[in-house]
């Protein structure tokens, strides 16, 4: 085969240096009458190809070698236009070169779609502007189509992300050195000028350049210095030497389409026609500049790389860059650019510089949902600490309730792992908040609630710079009395020592899995045997023996993606449910021996007034030592900080069910969680997932947090203008909504 494909090269090879032989004897025959030979393909074509617009109406053909193009493009156009408007509508038929028919269209409803939506879609320019582009700029963004204009769009993403357009303010010095050198050089230029008039449009031209090189591209031309060069006289000369071309527009994709691409060059340097072969020179010497740049800026980055999130202002930096990070197999995949998702391995607050170090972060936009971000953490290699249903919001309330997870007990709540968010307040402004600019917004923002201080437009977490592992124990049991009870018992006696273990995880009746990123397996099975050995003597209270009663799981995941649409969501498609929920925070105290009776007692009568919907959490920042974090403490409630639960009660009621049986269900849902509350006077509950008839919400909420809260809220929304139940700041009564829950 490799030989075949060695002759088959080298017969090309010897083909190709005939043809250049004969034509550098014949060059004006050969010319001409592969020119004959193409125009008459080209024309034959044209005139018994069948018509693709048979039923659109258009003017007559004006001429058969030019068609409508100089009534279309001459001087005095409006005319032609305005009777092409009156007389066919918006739509009409006309002809190019030769009789190639053309749409002409003029709704600006089309047009939308094809100029703002057209890049995703099948519309393409005429075929001559690509060519023309492709040829003097080479297949970038502007020449390209389908799947390769789509990657490179991709690969521009990192250069518009809301992140390096921040960090372009530090080349602002970069504009203000050239606008000093272009005043100079001007006044240079007056003085030396001699009472002859001076050319503005060439100075505003080199600054243009200068900026472009230096900001675009961190190259220098030199020419506010006053040099000339090979390069910039190129760029000078290209636009006028392309209109002197342009009449040869419609023929042009019959030349550039000849291959191999040297006869195409051989043909341009021995055509008479003197403006193509300078034209040809100018995109010689554009692409010498373009490609001496290249390699200078790779070289660089080869001999100086930039550190992990360290942002280079150029735009040809940041792309080499990214293309030199991933693999081949890897590069420019769909789910990268998400929902304006951006990952930072860096990320420094605004504000922030003189008293940060840099951490990984994701910054995403308020309509980002959990399983975008964590497909995106994913292919980052970084773990999102998120929710756990695919469909919550990152941005909204979860973040700005609290938001826990099952990783919480190691890594924080939400709350705790936000550093900045971008945010409109009431009054209008926008702001951004973080721990250096408008801290106390960002301390509310950060626990006090969502839809309360402001609109976030944008949010920036922390992330675990790594694929975070685990080892999961799933499980079901059979919930006899029995088996409730000696479950709970074991639940309450250990749950202190897991929480210290790492464990995080969702204990439902009478199904559950925990899971733990710091145990390896085999520490793991220690941990839970008091569960396992469980198991092996529960029985199912219809007659089976010991074993029958309970069943587990154990599996292992390498990063938290597949743990996630695995163990934690629970995979597959769920059919919609209305859900009411009460919540209560339940603190270290009540696990210790003295109390656990107590709460095993709660707990089950919780389980038995909840018909069997009760659930406790494992999602507490029970390890988490949020007073080691830059940002430093959230507004979460302090309850968070020394709970070992976060146990909810829920009840159901029908998808299409009345307003009374919905008001049922919350009453049912508060009445099942009043044990656990009785047990914790004074203490915490998660506001997210919430008793809408919570007794002292302002205390549960946010606890000694309030005063402080309520205080930001008026400074930022004085008005009132943002408004919610039982939210910082709620009316009462008086709010519009309140007639709902009463």
């Amino acid at each position: 085969m490799s030989h075949a494909s060695s002759l088959f090269s080298s017969n090309q090879a010897h083909l190709l240096d005939r043809v250049i032989a004969l034509v550098q004897t014949h060059p004006l025959e050969y010319c001409t009458a592969l020119m004959c030979i193409l125009l008459g393909g080209y024309t034959l074509r044209h005139l018994f190809m069948p018509s693709n617009y048979a039923n659109i109406d258009g003017p007559r053909n004006n001429s058969i070698l030019s068609g409508h193009l100089k009534s279309l493009f001459s001087l005095d156009v409006v005319p032609f236009h305005d009777m092409l408007q009156d007389k066919y509508g918006s739509v009409a038929k006309v002809n190019g070169m030769l009789g190639k028919e053309n749409l002409y269209v003029s709704d600006p409803r089309f047009m939308h779609e094809v100029l703002v939506k057209g890049v995703d879609t099948n519309f393409r320019h005429p075929q001559f502007t690509y060519d023309f582009l492709q040829m003097s700029f080479g297949p970038g963004i502007l020449a390209t189509t389908d799947s390769v204009h789509k990657a490179q769009r991709k690969m521009l993403t990192p250069v518009f992300t809301s992140q390096h357009m921040k960090s372009l303010v530090g080349t602002i010095g970069v504009f203000e050195t050239i606008a000093q050198r272009m005043t100079k050089s001007i006044a240079r230029d007056v003085e030396e000028a001699a009472g002859r008039d001076i050319d503005m449009l060439y100075w505003c031209s080199a600054t243009a350049l200068e900026l472009i090189g230096e900001a675009g591209l961190g190259h220098t031309f030199g020419i506010l210095e006053g040099k000339e060069t090979p390069y910039s006289i190129a760029i000078k000369n290209y636009f006028p030497a392309m209109a002197r071309v342009s009449p040869l527009r419609a023929l042009f994709p019959l030349f550039y389409n000849l291959r191999p691409v040297a006869l195409q060059r051989k043909l341009a340097e021995w055509t008479p026609i003197s403006y193509v072969r300078a034209l040809k020179e100018i995109i010689d010497v554009q692409d010498d500049q373009a490609r001496a740049i290249l390699a200078d800026k790779k070289a660089a980055l080869r001999e100086t790389p930039l550190e992990n999130g360290e942002m280079s202002h150029d735009i040809m930096s940041v792309l080499l860059k990214t293309n030199m990070e991933l693999e081949q197999k890897d590069r420019l995949p769909e789910e990268e650019i998400l929902a304006q998702i951006n990952y930072s391995a860096s990320f420094v607050p605004e504000g922030c510089k003189a008293n940060y170090h840099g951490v990984p972060v994701l910054t995403y936009g308020a309509g980002q949902d959990m399983d975008g971000l964590f497909l995106f953490a994913e292919k980052h290699n970084v773990t999102f600490i998120g929710g756990s249903w695919g469909t919550v919001g990152a941005a909204g309330g979860w973040v700005q309730g609290g938001g826990h997870s099952v990783l919480t007990n190691t890594y924080g709540l939400g709350a705790d792992r936000v550093v900045q968010f971008k945010v409109v307040t009431p009054d209008g402004r926008y702001r951004t908040a973080n721990a250096c600019k408008n801290t106390d917004l960002f301390w509310a923002l950060r626990g006090g609630g969502g839809g309360t201080f402001g609109v976030v437009l944008e949010a920036t977490s922390e992330v675990v710079p790594k694929p975070v592992s685990t080892v999961s124990f799933s499980w079901s049991l059979a919930p006899t009395p029995e088996n409730l009870r000696s479950f709970m018992t074991i639940l309450v006696e250990n749950s202190v020592r897991w929480s210290q273990e790492g464990w995080g995880g969702y204990v439902y009746t009478p199904v559950g899995a925990m899971m733990n990123p710091l145990l390896n397996a085999s520490q793991a099975a220690q941990s839970l045997k008091p569960i396992t050995d469980f198991f092996k003597n529960a029985t199912n209270g219809a007659g089976g023996g010991a074993g029958s009663g309970g069943q587990g799981r154990w599996a292992e995941y390498s990063s938290f993606l597949p743990l996630f649409n695995t163990i934690v969501s629970g995979g597959g498609v769920r059919n919609p449910r209305n859900y009411a929920t009460a919540s209560r925070l339940i603190p270290k105290s009540l696990f210790d021996a003295a109390n656990a009776s107590d709460l095993v007692d709660a707990a089950l009568e919780t389980i038995t007034r909840s018909s069997g919907t009760a659930s406790f959490f494992l999602t507490t920042p029970f390890l988490y030592d949020v007073e080691k974090t830059q940002q430093g403490e959230s507004s979460v409630t302090p309850a968070w900080r020394d709970a070992v639960w976060h146990a909810l009660a829920g009840a159901k009621w029908p998808w299409d069910g009345s307003v009374n049986q919905a008001k049922a269900a919350y009453e049912k849902a508060s009445y099942a969680i009043d044990p656990l509350r009785k047990l914790t006077p004074g203490g915490g509950a998660y506001q997210n997932e919430a008793d809408v008839y919570e007794p002292d919400f302002t205390q549960s909420f946010w606890g000694s947090n309030y005063a402080k809260l309520l205080e930001i809220k008026n400074k930022y929304d004085p008005d009132g203008l943002l408004d919610c139940w039982h939210c910082v700041g709620w009316k009462g009564n008086k709010t519009p909504i309140a007639s709902c829950y009463l």
